[in-house]
């Protein structure tokens, strides 16, 4: 995985790992959970790269986020991905000015998350 468009300013990134079969991703099973820590932002995960043809989507349901197969998969099927992930921080609501733009210099910039995904049969 190239990492070319990472700035040196911008700390390490984390490397996830996925390996599954396909019958493992029927009924939209989660591929990946993302629990945000506690603070006062609330997290927006987003895949910011690495899926041109809409393959995942991420979704959310009680504060946690997964990311998931937006198709069903063949038995025999074969998928290797390499997925960024960005997670920025929404912060609380400001009063009533909610259409101003506001910019808050206490929120931390994007985090990225780089998600190697394989799915394939398993080796017999």
């Amino acid at each position: 995985m190239t990492l070319g468009r990472r700035s040196i300013l911008e700390p390490e990134a984390e490397l996830i790992v996925v390996t599954a079969t396909p019958k493992q991703t029927w009924g939209r099973a989660p591929l990946l959970r993302l629990v945000p820590s506690e603070s006062d932002g609330r997290p927006h995960y987003r895949i910011a790269y690495g899926d041109p043809d809409r393959n995942f989507l991420l979704s959310k349901r009680d504060g946690t986020w997964a990311l998931r197969l937006r198709k069903h998969l063949k038995s025999t099927e074969v998928l290797e991905k390499q997925l960024e992930l960005e997670a920025r921080f929404v912060a609380p609501e400001m009063g009533k000015r909610r259409n101003r733009r506001h910019v808050d210099l206490d929120v931390p910039a994007p985090l990225r998350l780089y998600v190697s995904v394989r799915i394939a049969p398993p080796k017999r």
